[in-house]
């Protein structure tokens, strides 16, 4: 048999039984659910943490029934996590310090068991059909398009302060979590722009990333707002521009806007007071645009939240460099020993200098393991989902649910939302075996 027609025959194979199973539907529940915050305003905040648990735990109760190696694989990419949950546990029951508010180390915890829950997707979903991978990826952005509309409709005519604040969650309005997992939106849009045979699904990608912009003013997030930027800036350098040639010329006119930016950087700053003295936005906004051009201009001692968020991270380093091998006593473990504002000072001082060093075995054993695995040729849009979660990690806890499963379980299949690419991406594999 020929090369040509072994790929013929393998392409045809792939797209035999394109019906889901019932443990596929169940995972692309999981990740609706992840992502749907109007959801807590029909099952509450509880509820809904009780069906998103109770759904995994029937999935782990089907693969134990259907493929009970699926656990070992598992094993071997989340042993870390779970070393962490039992040393987390443990220290904290000998401190007496078992409560799981924002500011105790319990709460950890939680965040760990939902790394697990999104590794355990992306190792069920990487080998399954193109078309498991397309629907992944689809459920997630129509689920976190819901979330956005509500929120946005919320902030707009209720309480534009209800999501910086976190004050209508169990009414389905999101927070942190979806306001930062915002920031790898810009990704599913470059990622695609280029393939004109899928225009409705670019005006939909187009429709997400316009509505998330609206959001993040709307909801007051300027740090948020300013990583949104960047993410696209660096989306469009390393996937959106599909040569080298719109990579040199994209490269070199970011250059020049950075030197641009140093030689009239008080100019900007002025510029940026007096858009805020016309009071177009909120009153929130306009303050930290106040805040930001007095930093260009280089007259401003008061950072505002930078200001608080600097306060907090030092007193963080200070609580490392009292306990550098392995972090605070858990006794002493409250919100003036660990800041809860920067995640990689946080983990330095949670889990002191071996901790993190485990912890970084884990982060780089995740990202090596979604390059290698995810069947995606287009690589270039996880390596810039990782580089977002690395700067989200300097200004930010970047460690929630949601954040964690769009980089793990999420992205690594962004480029099947166009059916030719996953369809090439399965014959290219199958040609390179035989």
């Amino acid at each position: 048999m020929s090369n040509i027609e072994f790929i013929r025959n393998a392409n045809s194979s792939i797209n035999l039984n394109p019906k889901l199973s019932i443990t596929d539907i169940i995972i692309l529940i999981i990740v609706f659910i992840r992502f749907c915050d109007p959801l807590n305003l029909v099952f509450n905040t509880t509820g809904v943490y009780a069906i998103y648990y109770g759904l995994f735990f029937v999935f782990l109760f089907q693969m134990l029934l259907n493929k009970s190696s699926y656990f070992i694989e598992l094993l071997k990419c989340t042993w870390i996590l779970i070393l962490f949950i039992v040393v987390i546990t443990l220290r904290s029951y000998f401190a007496g310090n078992l409560s799981f508010g924002f500011s105790d180390p319990m709460k950890m915890i939680i965040l760990f068991f939902n790394m697990i829950i999104a590794c355990s997707v992306f190792i069920y979903v990487k080998d399954r059909s193109s078309n498991m991978k397309r629907k992944l990826t689809l459920t997630a952005l129509i689920s976190l398009l819901i979330s956005v509309i509500y929120s946005s409709y919320y902030v707009t005519f209720i309480d534009y302060l209800a999501v910086r604040n976190a004050t209508a969650v169990d009414l389905g309005v999101g927070d942190f979590n979806l306001i930062y997992v915002l920031m790898f939106i810009p990704i599913f849009v470059l990622a695609n722009f280029n393939n004109k045979n899928r225009k409705r699904l670019l005006l939909f990608l187009l429709f997400i990333f316009l509505a998330s912009v609206y959001l993040l003013i709307q909801a007051n997030f300027m740090t948020a707002i300013i990583i949104y930027l960047f993410s696209t800036a660096l989306t469009f350098l390393l996937v959106g521009s599909n040569n080298m040639k719109k990579k040199f010329w994209g490269s070199l006119l970011t250059v020049l806007l950075t030197i641009f930016f140093l030689i009239f950087k008080k100019n900007i700053g002025l510029s940026i007071i007096s858009l805020a003295q016309k009071d177009v936005f909120s009153w929130v906004i306009n303050n930290k645009l106040i805040v930001i051009g007095q930093l260009f201009m280089g007259i401003g001692d008061d950072m505002e939240t930078l200001g608080i968020r600097m306060e907090k991270i030092q007193y963080t380093i200070s609580t490392f460099l009292d306990n550098p091998i392995f972090g605070v006593n858990y006794a002493d473990y409250n919100a003036y020993t660990i800041g809860g504002h920067a995640q990689w000072f946080d983990e330095l001082a949670r889990y002191g200098g071996m901790g993190v060093i485990i912890l970084l075995v884990f982060y780089f054993k995740t990202y090596f393991n979604a390059i290698r695995l995810s069947s995606n040729l287009k690589k270039n849009e996880i390596k810039v989902a990782w580089i977002l979660f690395i700067v989200m990690g300097f200004l930010n806890p970047n460690t929630m649910s949601t954040v964690t499963m769009m980089l793990f379980a999420v992205i690594p299949f962004c480029g099947y939302l166009s059916k030719s690419t996953g369809n090439d991406d399965e014959r290219k594999e199958v040609y390179n075996e035989s």
